[in-house]
């Protein structure tokens, strides 16, 4: 297929059954877009049967500005994906299911809605490998 550059077979098959929930992380710099942020957040809890997650307000961990996370159970994602993209109001939005693999979730199984931003892989591989080591 011409144009298209695939990281692995398109044949890949991965079970999305693994999916126990997705990540909504709201990127936010400055009062305003702040503001617009906890409102997103509020609807997604009211509205979508989202939970709260962590709330940034410096950038920290893989995570390059100030962002609000929201779990998002795995039969609102329907709902809840088309409403931050018509509500986004120009914050970028990072969309990624949770399946235990944090690299991939955050990276070729994420969705952006708006500019992409540039995401800490190797802070996730070190959390990632972290974590299999508490594991084994």
């Amino acid at each position: 297929m011409k144009g298209i550059l695939f990281r692995k077979s398109p044949m890949t098959d991965h079970d999305p059954t693994s999916i126990s929930e997705f990540h909504a992380h709201i990127y936010f710099e400055g009062a305003m877009a702040r503001d617009h942020a906890y409102a997103l957040r509020a609807a997604l809890l009211s509205d979508f049967g989202g939970t709260p997650g962590g709330i940034r307000e410096e950038p920290g961990g893989p995570h390059p500005l100030p962002d609000i996370l929201v779990h998002i159970p795995v039969d609102r994602f329907a709902d809840a994906v088309p409403y931050l993209m018509l509500n986004r109001a120009g914050l970028s939005i990072l969309v990624h299911p949770e399946t235990g693999s944090p690299v991939a979730d955050h990276t070729e199984n994420a969705l952006w809605l708006g500019a992409p931003l540039a995401i800490d892989v190797e802070f996730l591989k070190a959390f990632e490998k972290r974590a299999a080591q508490r594991t084994a």
